[in-house]
């Protein structure tokens, strides 16, 4: 342990009347460092166990704490010598240790939601949605607008339901068929559903790509039907592209330019014509050399690799927007059943705690400390020196660094606030994220976006 580490850790064991946000990778000690400061503002009397609220993101996580939070009471109890007013708190918060609100993200903002729900604006009696649940709900609403969609197909849906849902031309493909996977990604989608604002849709002038692209690839077709043996490898491995330079100019005379982006698009993922290999011989064929050629190759794979990024990023903005009636009839259908996932519980509760200034007064009442541990979900690492691809947790103390990186760096962060004294209830004990109640908003709102951005839509 660093002194620097020692000073942090201290700290948090001891600033028990400040505001501390604490950001560490995993295995750094965020969790006992937490119990540790629970256990000191019970022993000092800054709260009772009815009024500590401590969230995490699984119900496992939450178990975990409760029994480390028992067991720590217990050993601290039985230090010798103990002053008789901290003995007696000690031994009170273990009569009442199921007061205490230990559970999850989502566990929390159902309560919250339950005992202010005309204030949220939602159902009474609304019932919380399992995640298989949502997604049949979300699958009925898909259903509903895509036989819509398909009266008047827009060009994002008809666009993507060209692309190939097989292996293409022996490549890479989707497991699922195209329609499976325009659902999954409206469904991913679904965790964006809070920003209106329309995705940037770059300049691509899809056409004259389309045109330029098939000439390269006639070009290069018409260099590897020279070889001068049959059986050379770089010929058999490049075979997809002379067979999509012969059916492109059909597509494009047929004014089929979505049929001519997808095969593009196939040629592009080829695990055969991107990995050709080079072969034997300093020559190809009689007029061209084996490294011309295979130079040749080389510069048409990274063509076609702009040309995918600039079509499916062309693409994922249009779907964005066309895939927004999907979401609408979901929230339509959650809402006459009186229904919320698990994305509705943290918006609403944000929502509510943003703009219900009674509300939060109402929070700060109840809880004395609140408590925020991290989330186990692997990211990873976002540090921009380096090239590992451990998992970390989302809201690291770096940035998103991995375990390397930050043992390279530093081992936690900590963040102090001397302004709590105004601002009313002590934060009881803090790890990843740990703030007041007029600070829940950005928890939830930081835990949402970083949940999403893991499962943002990479597929089309």
């Amino acid at each position: 342990m660093t002194a620097t580490d020692a000073r942090d850790r201290e700290l948090i064991r001891s600033a028990l009347d400040e505001t501390l946000v604490v950001e560490a990778a995993a295995g750094t000690g965020k969790t006992t460092a937490l119990v540790d400061r629970m256990v000191r503002v019970l022993a000092t009397g800054r709260a009772e166990m009815s009024g500590l609220v401590a969230v995490t993101f699984t119900e496992k996580a939450a178990g975990e704490l409760k029994l480390r939070l028992r067991q720590e009471l217990e050993k601290a109890r039985a230090v010798e010598p103990r002053p008789a007013d901290e003995r007696a708190a000690l031994e009170a918060a273990l009569r009442s240790l199921e007061e205490a609100q230990i559970g999850t993200i989502h566990g929390f903002c159902a309560d919250l939601l339950k005992e202010h729900p005309v204030e949220a604006g939602i159902d009474p009696l609304f019932v919380v949605l399992t995640e298989d649940q949502a997604r049949r709900r979300y699958d009925d609403a898909f259903n509903a607008w895509f036989q819509s969609a398909l009266r008047d197909m827009p060009e994002g849906v008809r666009r993507s339901l060209r692309r190939s849902s097989r292996p293409g031309m022996g490549g890479d493909g989707d497991a699922d068929g195209p329609v499976d996977r325009l659902r999954a990604a409206g469904w991913n989608l679904s965790e964006w559903r809070d920003f209106p604002s329309p995705w940037t849709r770059p300049e691509f002038e899809r056409a004259s790509e389309i045109d330029r692209l098939t000439t390269c690839v006639q070009l290069f077709a018409e260099i590897t039907r020279k070889a001068s043996n049959l059986r050379d490898t770089l010929f058999l491995d490049t075979a997809s592209a002379r067979r999509a330079a012969d059916e492109l100019p059909r597509l494009i005379t047929d004014g089929d330019l979505d049929g001519a982006e997808a095969l593009l698009v196939d040629l592009c993922r080829d695990r055969d014509f991107r990995r050709a290999r080079k072969g034997y011989g300093p020559q190809f064929a009689k007029e061209f050399s084996r490294v011309a050629t295979y130079e040749a190759h080389q510069e048409l794979v990274a063509q076609l690799d702009q040309f995918r990024m600039d079509a499916d990023a062309d693409l994922a903005a249009l779907l964005r927007d066309e895939l927004r009636g999907s979401l609408d009839l979901y929230a339509d259908l959650k809402r006459r059943r009186g229904e919320l996932d698990f994305f509705d519980l943290l918006h609403c509760a944000r929502n509510l705690v943003v703009e219900r200034a009674d509300v939060r007064a109402s929070l700060q009442r109840a809880a004395r400390g609140s408590s925020w541990t991290s989330s186990r979900t692997p990211t990873r690492c976002r540090r921009s020196c380096c090239s590992c691809s451990r998992p970390t947790t989302p809201t690291s103390a770096t940035g998103g660094r991995c375990a390397r990186c930050q043992a390279s760096c530093s081992s936690s962060a900590t963040r102090s606030s001397r302004s709590t004294a105004s601002a009313g209830p002590t934060s009881a004990c803090t790890t990843t994220s740990a703030i007041n109640c007029s600070g829940t908003a950005r928890a939830i709102s930081r835990w949402r976006r970083a949940s999403a951005a893991r499962r943002r839509c990479s597929r089309w």
